[in-house]
């Protein structure tokens, strides 16, 4: 059973914040990031350089980006149309579920226009423009994708009025292409936002001009467009800056600021899916001007806003949190160290398990030496652990942090800063302390379940919650909580041609008929990877993390959190001297050829114990806890939390009878004899 992990800092697959690395090419002065995750922590980030054309008299921007593949960042890439006498700025990205990517951005050819750039998962398309045919200069692009690799663009057209148009990508091209600003307007609309939920409905924002100035909002179906709607509070002075987001059931946040008569306040509407709830204010309150503002909406419908006020004669970062029904009291989380904070605005993100990250800049003296730093706090689900920097050090003036986060809290934060004469932009990765789960725990809460395989006819039964066929006969069940959402997932490995596939979640093809499954949360971000372990050269791989040599074709590997810090570690036991070895941890003697590990977390410390089972006289010792009798040579051992208390249990399953045992708790009959337990099958 795993336990929490402790701060590593400096580690990038521990919790923590991770050591800054540049991610930009080299090129002279880059800035302006954004950033974009996928699934497993994948990202992607786009940004501006300038490239000398010819040195010291003529040098051209350029829009680029890197692919962060759950491990390391590529090279980055020129994304915009190779063309050195055009420029391009402004880039965006957005990432789906399955790691495809698209870049938007502005290309200054003959005139402006919307361009984009598509990433299948392994290489960029070619840039190609938005806005074909339409015979007018565009510009202000923003795009944003579902679950399933479609996308939606909107972006300005400048016109006699200009107006916001919209297109959707269906996975191979830009179709209804149309205006979604108000037909018929006399004057210019601006500022659009667009966001997309997993099944491609859309919510796109705008701002229209007028006596006063007013935010629109629209809603995509997945086949077209509703009526255009103010959103706005309704105030007789002008709304600005709006912005938007979505979760994954077709609910939407809206904010924006709009003057009350005196100053900019904080705004924001809720979209329930089939209309707007109404406007309503979520600063601090009158009296002082909002200077920035975002928003961020998770999968389970709870939102984090962030915005920038007066407290007095400094401006703090404040934020504020959307349980589904209201906004919470808003709260101060920068540092407070100096008065010039949040210079443009506060990014937030927020994770499916309501956990978030809160990024702006700060000037800040430190060491004696002052300039401008990003900075950041964490939300973890019920208080904020503290405002921190995170960028490479005083003395290089830092700005415009990014943040994105995926569902189950693998964060990335991008930012530009001063190095030596340029500016580069880094990238600084944070995962959460991963959530304790219980072997076997199919339904979230907290205890182990009875669970088996049926190898005759691929039925997965778990006792009182579900009754499935999933797989083949010859599929070995590796159930592990692939997805970080706290439960075990249903899923198997094919060795024939090593297909590993998770129930409503994944398939990939990794590993061969030479090699033994051993799936495991071995990068501590609360989720289970896809491992295996070859006996004939001791190879370790755990997909998109690392590859190690580590025993020999004698040794069984088990792998296992031994020192508490939130991961598994590579461990192995050779049967015939009883030797335990746990890499860069430990190595010992305990026990004899006889015995059967059976390692699990018996004292509730949030380690795993070294430990053993002797069928012949049914003997459980556990190293440095306990030892004592229970079960006989006829008995398989299935250690467990099954009463919740954050310990495992001793318990055995004896198949003859189909007998199952949990010392102290209870006993029962469940499945049949010949079934595979998938309770706490390592």
């Amino acid at each position: 059973m795993l336990g929490f992990i402790l701060s590593s800092p400096n580690n990038i697959f521990g919790q923590g914040w991770s050591d800054p690395e540049i991610i930009s090419s080299g090129e002279r002065d880059a800035n302006s990031p954004q950033v974009a995750v996928g699934p497993d922590g994948r990202a992607v980030a786009a940004f501006t350089e300038w490239s000398e054309i010819i040195p010291g008299l003529w040098s051209v921007q350029q829009s680029y980006a890197n692919i962060f593949d759950g491990s390391s960042w590529e090279t980055a890439q020129r994304i915009d149309y190779a063309n050195d006498a055009w420029e391009s700025a402004d880039p965006v990205v957005a990432m789906d579920a399955s790691g495809k990517a698209f870049a938007a951005f502005e290309e200054l050819t003959s005139a402006s226009h919307a361009y984009f750039n598509y990433w299948n998962g392994s290489a960029w398309a070619g840039a190609a423009a938005v806005d074909e045919g339409l015979g007018r200069e565009t510009n202000w692009p923003e795009v944003a994708m579902d679950g399933s690799g479609n996308a939606m663009v909107a972006f300005r057209v400048d016109d006699t009025y200009d107006k916001i148009f919209a297109g959707y990508w269906n996975g191979s091209a830009w179709t209804s292409l149309q205006i979604i600003s108000s037909l018929g307007a006399t004057t210019n609309a601006d500022s659009p936002r667009i966001a997309l939920d997993a099944t491609g409905n859309a919510i796109a924002v705008w701002r229209q001009y007028g006596s006063p100035n007013r935010i629109y909002g629209r809603h995509w179906n997945g086949s077209s467009w509703a009526a255009a709607t103010t959103i706005d509070m309704g105030w007789p002075d002008n709304a600005i800056a709006p912005w938007v987001a979505m979760d994954g059931s077709g609910n939407a946040v809206a904010v924006f600021r709009h003057n009350d008569g005196d100053d900019n306040r904080a705004c924001a509407n809720w979209w329930n899916g089939s209309s707007w709830a109404g406007a309503t204010t979520i600063d601090a309150g009158p009296g002082s001007a909002v200077t920035g503002l975002d928003v961020a909406l998770n999968g389970s419908g709870t939102a984090l806003a962030a915005f920038v006020q007066a407290d007095g004669p400094k401006s703090r970062v404040w934020t504020t949190l959307w349980d589904g029904s209201s906004w919470s009291e808003p709260t101060i989380v920068d540092a407070g160290t100096e008065w010039l904070v949040g210079l443009y605005s506060a990014p937030v993100a927020i994770d499916d398990f309501g956990r978030a990250v809160v990024t702006f800049t700060e000037y800040t003296t430190d060491g004696g030496v002052t300039g401008n730093r990003v900075w950041t706090n964490i939300w973890d689900g019920s208080s904020w652990t503290g405002a921190t920097t995170i960028d490479s050090g005083p003395d290089r003036f830092a700005d415009n942090p990014q943040v994105a986060i995926d569902s189950t809290g693998h964060v990335m934060v991008v930012f530009d800063q001063r190095n030596g004469y340029d500016d580069h932009v880094y990238a600084t990765r944070y995962v959460f302390p991963s959530r304790a789960t219980a072997s076997g725990d199919y339904d979230g809460d907290g205890t182990s379940d009875l669970a088996i395989f049926r190898t005759t006819n691929a039925l997965w039964k778990v006792k009182g919650i579900t009754s499935i066929y999933f797989g083949t006969s010859s599929d070995e069940p590796v159930p592990q909580d692939f997805d970080g959402d706290g439960t075990w997932d249903l899923a198997y490995y094919r060795d024939t041609n090593g297909l590993w596939k998770v129930r409503g979640f994944t398939s990939v093809y990794f590993g061969t008929t030479a090699d033994a499954p051993i799936p495991g949360d071995y990068d501590g971000d609360g989720s289970a990877e896809t491992a295996y372990f070859r006996d004939s050269n001791g190879l370790w791989k755990i997909r998109g993390f690392t590859r190690v040599y580590f025993g020999t074709s004698q040794d069984a590997p088990i792998p296992g959190d031994f020192n508490g810090d939130g991961s598994a570690d590579f461990a192995y036991h050779r049967s015939s001297n009883g030797l335990w070895k746990v890499r860069g941890i430990t190595a010992i003697y305990f026990g004899t050829s006889q015995d059967e590990p059976v390692t699990a977390d018996y004292d509730g410390n949030g380690s795993a114990d070294i430990a053993y089972f002797r069928s012949s006289n049914g003997l459980w010792k556990v190293r440095g806890f306990t030892n004592l009798y229970f079960g006989t040579s006829a008995d398989e051992p299935i250690p467990g939390d099954y009463d919740g208390d954050g310990a495992d249990d001793f318990g055995y399953r004896r198949p003859a009878d189909i007998l199952w045992k949990v010392k102290g708790i209870t006993r029962l009959y469940f499945g049949l004899s010949d079934d595979d337990q998938v309770t706490n099958p390592w």
